[in-house]
């Protein structure tokens, strides 16, 4: 049995350029803002051997909060003004994952079904910049509370302490979203 546990803090900043088709024209609007984002994920899983290969369950929980500054953009009659945001996320996953040890080389691949437990129920606030009238809320878009991620990839020992690593991985079956990310990096031990 193995339990892998991660705590990270961010900065977010961005610049925002949104544009807005009116009659023949288009119409330019800015914006910079920044946040935060706090994170904090668990994985444990087992591990069943039978000779080169490797495979076994996991399960893990990731806890998020991100935090967005109001904003107000600039350039034409067609800005805007945001309030500030916060999304709060908790994130179940189970699968399973397997691995072969062919020497130098370890490929490997996973798969979770992952399901969002806190409330998708959260709306974005927005005011007009040009003339006095009220704030209005919309709801924020909802992702969908069920989805499954697939990653593959491989390690390759460089050296007595270094090991690379490379890795693709998907969201699928989510309402709305379409994700493919990619991971290369170093791993040495001391």
């Amino acid at each position: 049995m193995w339990f892998d546990v991660i705590a990270t803090y961010s900065t977010l900043s961005f610049d925002l350029n949104r544009t807005v088709p009116v009659g023949i024209t288009i119409q330019r609007n800015t914006a910079s803002v920044s946040g935060s984002n706090i994170s904090l994920a668990g994985e444990t899983g087992y591990n069943l051997r039978n000779g080169a290969v490797t495979h076994g369950p996991v399960a893990g929980l990731a806890l998020q909060q991100v935090r967005i500054g109001s904003f107000t953009e600039s350039g034409s009659f067609t800005s805007l003004g945001f309030d500030g945001q916060t999304r709060n996320s908790a994130i179940s996953a189970i699968g399973y994952q397997v691995a072969y040890d062919a020497g130098v080389w370890r490929p490997f691949a996973k798969a979770t079904w992952n399901h969002e437990l806190a409330s998708p129920n959260r709306s974005v606030t927005a005011s007009l910049t040009t003339i006095a009238a009220p704030s209005y809320s919309l709801p924020a878009v909802n992702t969908g509370a069920d989805w499954a991620t697939l990653t593959g990839g491989t390690t390759l020992k460089l050296a007595g302490n270094m090991t690379g690593l490379l890795a693709l991985s998907s969201v699928v079956a989510q309402r709305s979203v379409t994700a493919y990310g990619g991971q290369v990096g170093v791993n040495v031990a001391f």
